[in-house]
């Protein structure tokens, strides 16, 4: 499936553009005027084509389509999915805990983090939310979708089940600013609106089900050409709706609340763009798509290794340039060096692992005792053994 791979490069090329649309101090460049805040902000409105919520997408996609294949139980599936995710999870929030004192230290917050990093309360949301560093979120909430997957199955049989997307867009928007409305205390919020954000997330996971049925099954390919151009266009409709909030941005100088029209195209447009991917199927990729696919996962976990380096960087050596110049550039330099680095971790066993590239080495349960025998031997005969 080269089209899945290429949409896997496109989703980490897209998520790493993203995080370099932010300033030293994440905000959308507040030190630049309106008219240097635009291009940084058409960028973002570009790069968020992609996103984690395309991760989401692609994760659930293949695990909808591993699970037909393998035919694993659910306990199997947790246990397996947990070892994946879970435990490289736990390394790398160790691993952002101690690295953000690099730049806090440079940025002069150091105390402070270590402050906060003395209660039991952050390191409770670091390994249940993720917040160890702004990308982490994803860790555990794809896990907590998997749990959920059960649900999701009905995608395959009707397809039409990923139109549940759509209202759940409107729960999530709701939902969310009515917690951050009515509930004071942060803690509690946090865990609200992740319990929000997991629930309605699960519309990606019948969207992903949906297409995995669609794809088994098999249309004519004049459809998935007929498909194509219908989703190019509503990607550029759903663009268009983004380019309010776009402005607004580049405005204010401060992330903001996004309008409903706004706020429906970005969640909807990861759909749309795996869903285009999907129909060019029949193209010829290339096999780099498939080489470069291996380290998207890598890329994803170590890219903000890189862009806070470079910040650290230019601060030091106080290089300043157009905010535009400045995301290019942070781009140009964390692309590279994260699939570097993902690319020399791949090569040894010690590593490999933390990037979903090799058996994690001290979790090894042995799933096959938990298989019933005779379904062991149904497998052993499937497999020509």
């Amino acid at each position: 499936m080269a089209w899945l791979d290429a949409c896997r490069v496109f989703a980490a090329l897209g998520v790493v553009l993203i995080h370099c649309t932010a300033d030293p101090t994440g905000l959308p460049y507040a030190h630049a005027d309106t008219a240097g805040r635009i291009g940084p902000m058409v960028i973002r409105a570009i790069a968020e084509l992609s996103g984690s919520e395309l991760f989401f997408i692609l994760s659930l996609f293949l695990l909808a389509f591993g699970h037909e294949r393998n035919g694993r139980s659910y306990a199997e599936t947790v246990s397996l999915q947990a070892k994946r995710l879970l435990v490289p999870f736990a390394a790398w929030t160790m691993f952002y805990a101690a690295f953000r004192l690099i730049k806090a230290d440079y940025a002069g917050y150091a105390p402070h983090l270590i402050e906060q990093m003395g209660h039991v309360s952050t390191w409770a949301n670091y390994f249940a939310l993720g917040t160890a560093q702004y990308h982490l979120h994803f860790l555990p909430t794809l896990f907590a979708l998997v749990l959920l997957y059960p649900a999701m199955e009905i995608g395959r049989r009707f397809p039409l089940a990923g139109f549940a997307i759509l209202p759940l867009i409107y729960v999530l928007d709701t939902g969310q600013g009515y917690v951050w409305g009515h509930v004071s205390d942060p803690m509690v919020r946090d865990y609200l609106l992740r319990i929000v954000k997991i629930g309605c997330y699960t519309g990606y996971g019948f969207a992903a089900f949906s297409l995995q049925g669609l794809f088994t099954r098999g249309l004519p390919d004049l459809d998935w050409t007929l498909w194509r151009r219908a989703l190019l266009l509503f990607i550029a409709i759903a663009f268009m709706g983004k380019l309010a909030y776009t402005h607004d941005l580049a405005v204010s100088g401060q992330w903001g609340v996004r309008p409903p029209v706004a706020n429906l195209a970005h969640f909807t447009m990861p759909i749309l763009v795996f869903a285009a991917f999907l129909t060019t199927q029949k193209f010829a990729w290339s096999p780099r798509a498939h080489q470069l696919a291996r380290y998207t996962f890598g890329v994803y976990l170590m890219h903000p290794i890189f862009i806070d380096l470079y910040d650290i960087a230019m601060g030091l050596a106080g290089i300043h340039m157009p905010a535009t110049l400045e995301v290019l550039t942070k781009w140009v330099v964390a692309v590279p060096a994260s699939f570097a680095l993902a690319y020399a971790m791949s090569t040894s066993r010690s590593f490999a692992w933390l990037i979903g590239l090799g058996p994690v080495p001290f979790a090894s349960v042995d799933l096959g005792r938990l298989i019933p025998v005779r379904r062991r031997l149904a497998l052993a005969i499937r497999a020509g053994r």
